[in-house]
């Protein structure tokens, strides 16, 4: 919907595929309306942006990371870490605020699976995410493999 909104006509936000039993009820705490699409390169900075925030690591040091699928298309997405010493993993996700949505526990083995709900277990919306990723080693070390761009389009 574009210019602006008037009674009697309705505003829908997050209906699903116009089915009406699965509307979205509830509250939203912020709202950020821009009077264009975002480009690519604007998510880049929102997310440099973050990892300024949040002192986000090299992701080079700690082996390839993959999120499988991205985008997200089902009921879950798959964080791996391809290598081989990692004991264990722990990610975090945020919406493109900065606001954190999900925190982990820690996962054994190098791969850990999230499964698209917020912290109180509702399901997030569609749209763009950052994934902050932790590996623990073998040798007790903890490393920060940076800040991950996941796409959700159930």
């Amino acid at each position: 919907m574009t210019g602006a909104v008037t009674p009697p006509q309705d505003l829908y936000i997050a209906r699903h595929n116009g089915v009406s039993s699965q509307d979205w009820y509830g509250s939203i705490d912020e709202v950020r309306i821009h009077n264009r699409a975002l480009e690519p390169g604007d998510y880049a900075l929102l997310r440099t942006a973050l990892n300024d925030t949040l002192g986000a690591g090299a992701a080079s040091a700690g082996g390839a990371v993959s999120l499988l699928p991205n985008p997200m298309t089902g009921e879950s997405v798959t964080l791996v870490v391809n290598s081989a010493d990692v004991e264990a993993l722990q990610f975090a996700i945020y919406d493109l605020s900065g606001r954190l949505v999900h925190e982990s526990v820690w996962h054994i083995g190098a791969a850990a699976t999230w499964l698209g709900e917020d912290m109180a277990g509702r399901l997030v919306a569609n749209g763009a995410y950052l994934v902050r990723l932790f590996a623990r080693y073998g040798s007790g070390s903890v490393l920060d493999l940076g800040t991950h761009t996941l796409f959700i389009s159930r």
